[in-house]
């Protein structure tokens, strides 16, 4: 399992615990995302709220200039998709996904 069991989240001065669920291990082993990667999207990227689910997508605004141009390339596009209960859903990549999450309908049909 790459993505540790739980994973401590420091915004606004307050510790997020967040449990990924066994299919987002899976997805992320399967995708080469890793709970750094993980970590690094949710500390670092805005979070858009669509159907009950809170997203965090890194974009290249989003990534740091002191982080190691490789890694960096390797965030572009992460999406943490975070259950109302802090259980981390899934994890994946995709090149337009803020532009996609933002076209969702807010609820869920």
């Amino acid at each position: 399992m790459l993505l540790c069991l739980l994973i401590l989240i420091h915004r606004h001065m307050h510790a997020l615990s967040i449990i990924p669920t066994r299919h987002a291990n899976d997805r992320a082993n399967e995708r080469g995302i890793t709970s750094d990667m993980v970590r690094d999207t949710v500390e670092l990227c805005a979070m858009l709220h669509k159907q009950g689910l809170q997203f965090y997508v890194m974009l290249r605004k989003n990534i740091p200039r002191e982080f190691d141009e490789r890694y960096a390339k390797s965030l572009l596009g992460i999406v943490v998709m975070i259950s109302s209960d802090d259980y981390i859903v899934t994890v994946y990549r995709s090149k337009k996904a803020w532009h996609k999450i933002k076209r969702r309908s807010k609820q869920l049909l």
